[in-house]
C-alpha cells in the first residue's frame, strides 16, 4: 500500500491517557522524542458527564453500576463474587475522570510486609493500635 505521506517514526508508544499515561507524556514532551498516546475511547464533553444534571443520582438511582455509560467504548464488567465493584472508565482521561474512591482497609498483614514478604519495611506501628480510627 503506498502513501503520499511519510510514515512517522514513534518514539514513545503510550497505552492509556489516564493520570499516569499523561504526567508521563507531559514530562517528556520537551524531548525531541515523538509521542503517540492511545486511549480506547473518545473525549468526553463535561455537559455530558452523569454527574451535570441537578437529580443525577436519583436520576441513576435504578442502575448505580459506574461502568453501565451506554458509550461506543464501554464494556461489561463483571463483578460477581468480588468483595468490590471495580469502576472502569474508557476515555481520554481513564480514572481521572471516573473516580470511585475505593479505600479498602488495611489487613494485620499489611504493616509488616519486611517481616512477612521480604519488600520494603514494617511499618512503626501495627494494625491492632490504628484499628479503633
Amino acid at each position: 500500500m503506498s502513501s503520499s505521506q511519510p510514515e512517522a517514526k514513534v518514539d514513545v508508544l503510550i497505552i492509556g491517557a489516564g493520570a499516569s499515561a499523561a504526567a508521563f507524556a507531559w514530562s517528556i514532551a520537551d524531548t525531541r522524542m515523538n509521542v503517540l498516546c492511545l486511549e480506547q475511547g473518545d473525549w468526553t464533553r463535561p455537559s455530558e458527564y452523569p454527574s451535570t444534571t441537578m437529580n443525577w443520582e436519583s436520576d441513576n438511582a435504578s442502575n448505580s453500576n459506574p461502568n453501565y455509560r451506554r458509550n461506543a467504548a464501554d464494556y461489561p464488567i463483571n463483578c460477581d463474587g468480588s468483595p468490590i465493584a471495580v469502576a472502569n472508565y474508557n476515555g481520554v482521561g481513564g480514572g481521572t475522570v471516573l473516580f470511585a474512591g475505593h479505600f479498602p482497609r488495611f489487613h494485620p498483614s499489611d504493616f509488616r510486609v519486611r517481616s512477612l514478604d521480604g519488600l520494603a519495611d514494617d511499618w512503626p506501628v501495627d494494625y491492632h493500635l490504628l484499628s479503633p480510627f
